[in-house]
């Protein structure tokens, strides 16, 4: 089985999430996809909810059996960090898991706690954005097993001789450009205009609800 794993704040999920998710998997051919709030306290400083975040999520992939929202990283009180989620998601499955990264954070991921770690027990996925520059070179540069290349329907492949691993990068032509942040702005201000453009009518229903996202973040 091949498994997606996307991580993220989600605070709340929007359409430029899920169009990546399900277009991440549709190209990758996913059989399963796990997605993981990541509620860490220096990160997070809004909702810090994980079963409004899990609902909203759930919400927006109504009748997809093949979708998941994991409770590792709903602690906003603790430092989560990747290596630890993959190991517990991973254990001593078969499955081939697909860990999924914004092109970001390639110019850092040797800084992550444990990155070679996280390379000997999943394929790295890197969605290369406008705005972001991918370099990969950054990563196999200290993983010299990651030595063959391979161009294979507009991906590019990284393939370790030795563990069979791969780091993907995979370019998504139709992104929706929008982040959380404006969204929680958006709601704020209740510039109902961009909120309907950017979020799904379910997810929009359950904030307004639910009084989510009436804080000023100033």
């Amino acid at each position: 089985m091949r498994i997606g794993i996307f991580g993220g704040s989600f605070d709340p999920i929007h359409l430029g999430h899920i169009n990546l998710i399900n277009r991440t998997s549709d190209i990758l051919n996913f059989d399963k996809v796990i997605i993981v709030p990541n509620l860490n306290s220096k990160k997070n400083k809004h909702e810090k909810n994980f079963y409004h975040i899990k609902q909203m999520i759930e919400l927006s992939f109504p009748n997809e059996k093949k979708y998941e929202v994991s409770s590792l990283e709903s602690n906003c009180d603790e430092k989560h960090f990747s290596f630890n989620t993959l190991k517990k998601l991973v254990k001593s499955s078969n499955d081939k898991f697909f860990f999924t990264l914004g092109a970001d954070h390639s110019k850092n991921f040797n800084t992550w706690f444990k990155p070679n770690e996280i390379l000997k027990i999943v394929n790295l996925v890197f969605i290369n954005r406008p705005g972001y520059e991918l370099d990969l070179n950054n990563i196999i540069s200290n993983n010299p097993g990651y030595n063959r290349f391979i161009n294979y329907k507009g991906l590019k492949i990284i393939v370790n001789k030795k563990t069979k691993n791969k780091i993907i990068a995979l370019n998504l032509k139709k992104e929706i450009k929008i982040s959380s942040s404006e969204i929680r702005k958006y709601i704020y201000d209740f510039d109902e205009k961009n909120i309907i453009k950017y979020i799904s009518k379910s997810v929009y229903d359950y904030i307004i609800n639910n009084n989510l996202y009436i804080q000023n973040e100033n």
